[in-house]
């Protein structure tokens, strides 16, 4: 029989591991589909529009007004392995599409001190929450009675909501060489989206003795965060010291938003119970690096790093105690995992058919992109869960591809396309179900459309 511990645990998983479940990369990035098919390796080109998300000082590179919109469609499957064959390993799919990005753009020079300046504004979806998860155990054993008992649970989790900003930028030309920028992400709902998350757990238990049904159970938790507000930086630097090599870095600050929390709880035979309180999420900050190099008028490549101390994202209760979003554990606790600072690294390359003759007008210009990316998910790996208990972050790798074309030079369509991969990850989703993991595949199309004025 299922102990009382496994059960508790994965009635509180979304309450621990399952705090906020990702859907996809928790790393910041920006947005936008030809970054996507670079494989999200822009901080140090940053020269379109979504500049603002990517690195804000490169903005400064724009030379007309643009209006850009990001839409971005999700595919995400798991194949989930328990690690006990009591559990059934069942897979899971799930598709989300959403508004990704929307921006204006207006670049302008100051003639006083002979200095470009770039301002924006623009809404992008930083985090999608959406995710299902289901599994099925077979519990069935003879009583002390010598009664057979067929006991058959179902866990049924589903996570949906994201957090979006709206962002004022800014970009200022130092020298000719070297310029800065900066982004106000105020973490708002808005028309656009709301700044919302839920998680409902369904647990059914449907028992029969010797073939006599016994009625069956159904126990719900389910937990809501409602509008999260607060704000945050994005500071970002760009060197272009020949027309062939340039380098960006972006630090987003930590930042902690204000959210109103319910919970309701209830099942058969089971009183409704019902809780609400402000808490506080603390968001770490987080550093980028990246460099790029122009071949030649066609060809780019791009290299980003990004770093990420995920021991600062911290929920903290009505109470003032501080439970980690990532181990569920106390932080103030001098035994709490302590987690390995996560890396993305990302390499990327587009080729543009720019005409052989110089003056040559084409009514179309197309362009080539293709990428690879290494990427780190924080993750407690509790030994419980089969892991090593070190904190050592979930691995992924991906590829990217995607391509644009440019219309009488004044509309720009980007199609950006990710795949993502991870073995064996998620093994602390469920405390206490030893052996359990997941293998996961992300599929990420991002479609843009720029218009130049």
């Amino acid at each position: 029989m299922i102990t009382g511990y496994l059960v508790a645990t994965i009635l509180t998983a979304s309450a621990r591991a399952q705090n906020l479940d990702f859907s996809v990369s928790p790393s910041p990035v920006g947005s936008g589909a030809r970054a996507a098919g670079m494989a999200d390796a822009f901080v140090g080109l940053a020269d379109d529009a979504t500049a603002a998300s990517w690195n804000p000082a490169g903005l400064i590179q724009l030379e007309r007004p643009e209006v850009s919109v990001v839409g971005a469609f999700n595919y995400f499957t798991e194949q989930i392995h328990s690690g006990d064959d009591r559990f059934s390993e069942p897979s899971a799919t799930d598709f989300r599409s959403e508004l990704n990005f929307l921006s204006f753009t207006y670049p302008f020079s100051l003639p006083v001190i002979n200095r470009n300046i770039t301002l924006s504004v623009s809404y992008q979806k930083k985090y999608q929450f959406g995710r299902d998860f289901g599994l099925d155990a077979d519990l069935s054993f003879v009583n002390q009675f010598d009664q057979n008992v067929q006991q058959f649970r179902t866990f049924d989790f589903t996570q949906s909501g994201g957090l979006a900003t709206i962002t004022p930028a800014i970009a200022i030309e130092l020298t000719h060489t070297l310029s800065i920028g900066a982004a106000f992400n105020l973490w708002r709902s808005s028309f656009f989206s709301q700044n919302d998350w839920e998680r409902e757990l369904v647990v059914t238990n449907e028992v029969s003795i010797d073939g006599t049904p016994v009625p069956t159970t159904v126990r719900t938790a389910q937990e809501r965060y409602n509008d999260l507000s607060g704000e945050n930086f994005t500071i970002g630097a760009l060197w272009t010291p020949n027309q062939r090599w340039s380098i960006g870095a972006r630090y987003d600050t930590g930042w902690t938003g204000d959210v109103n929390f319910s919970a309701r709880e209830f099942g058969t035979n089971t009183p409704l119970q019902e809780s609400s309180e402000d808490r506080h999420l603390t968001f770490p900050d987080s550093f980028t690096i990246g460099v790029a190099h122009r071949f030649n008028d066609r060809l780019t490549m791009s290299f980003d790093v990004t770093f990420t101390d995920w021991n600062d994202f911290v929920l903290t209760d009505g109470s003032g105690a501080k439970t980690s979003l990532i181990t569920g554990e106390d932080t103030d606790s001098p035994d709490a995992t302590h987690l390995d600072i996560t890396h993305t690294i990302r390499l990327g390359a587009e080729y543009v058919f720019v005409p052989k003759q110089p003056k040559e007008q084409l009514k179309q210009l197309w362009t080539v992109r293709g990428g690879l990316y290494y990427n780190e998910e924080p993750a407690s790996n509790r030994p419980d869960s089969g892991g090593s208990g070190d904190g050592a972050p979930d691995q992924y790798l991906g590829v990217a591809a995607g391509f644009g074309v440019q219309a009488f030079q004044r509309v720009n369509i980007d199609v950006g396309y990710q795949a993502r991969f991870g073995w064996d990850v998620e093994s602390d989703r469920i405390s206490g179900l030893s052996g359990f993991g997941e293998d996961v595949i992300q599929h990420r199309l991002l479609i843009s459309a720029v218009i130049y004025f």
